[in-house]
């Protein structure tokens, strides 16, 4: 065979290669940030991993210590409290709105849940929107900028988010000086941090009381974890624990946590 045909070959069989690629991730689940690179990864089957070498309660139940921020969904004292690290410009963490409200509403009183800042770096206006929801957050409209964002994924420059405010009510001068300030930079900074230090290194990663749950899966993946977590909720209440301090009581021991910048 001429070299000139074994090129074209291989040229096609790469042309393949690469948009096979490039299905798998459409289908995928979530993106995952490397040491050196970034690349979407697709999450296509349930995944529940976690990086703790401890085991604070139930066998083989292995939990990170996520801290909770900012305003919850779910009452605070839920036996189950799911944390997300996400990016406003992440399809994948748009599509998983809808599982989120699903849960909220098939587990009425039994969640809580919290979203974290993780701007991924190659969406380059998610650092300035998570800014933005927390401005909002400064004046008790987190969850309704939250929406917005997320309703609007192409439209997050500086004048789109003002509009947004606009809309929403805010004080204008506030949530202006608040941007032109980066008042809420170092916020959503820690937050960021605090993935990586919990070993969210892609978005969405949701913890189930510490437990990591990888892209966006559908409900049954979280259902199957969150009725576990309420068994052992129940046990622990029944030694004594006080609802309000479940969430405490089963991450003791793991690891993880906030990292503060100074």
């Amino acid at each position: 065979m001429r070299a000139k045909d074994v090129g074209h070959k291989w040229s096609k069989v790469m042309r393949i290669a690469v948009l096979l690629g490039v299905a798998v991730v459409a289908f995928g689940g979530g993106y995952l940030v490397g040491k050196r690179s970034t690349t979407p990864v697709a999450v296509v089957t349930p995944v529940v991993r976690a990086a703790t070498e401890v085991e604070p309660s139930g066998e083989g139940v292995r939990r990170q210590r996520v801290g909770v921020a900012g305003s919850p969904k779910g009452p605070l004292a839920a036996p189950v409290t799911i944390v997300e690290f996400a990016d406003f410009q992440c399809p994948f963490c748009n599509r998983a709105r809808a599982v989120i409200d699903e849960l909220l509403a098939a587990y009425p009183g039994k969640i809580r849940f919290y979203y974290r800042h993780n701007a991924l770096p190659f969406h380059l206006d998610a650092p300035l929107a998570a800014e933005a929801a927390l401005a909002a957050e400064g004046q008790g409209k987190f969850w309704e900028m939250h929406d917005k964002l997320f309703e609007n994924p192409y439209k997050l420059k500086r004048e789109d988010l003002e509009k947004f405010a606009e809309e929403l009510g805010l004080d204008m001068s506030k949530f202006k000086q608040a941007l032109d300030t980066r008042a809420y930079a170092l916020r959503a900074d820690q937050d960021r941090d605090a993935a990586a230090l919990v070993g969210a290194r892609g978005t969405p990663a949701f913890f189930i009381n510490g437990r990591l749950l990888s892209g966006a899966q559908p409900a049954e993946a979280f259902k199957e974890i969150i009725d576990e977590e309420l068994v052992t909720a129940q046990q622990l209440v029944a030694k004594g624990t006080r609802p309000e301090k479940i969430y405490e009581a089963l991450l003791a021991e793991g690891k993880g946590g906030n990292v503060k910048r100074r």
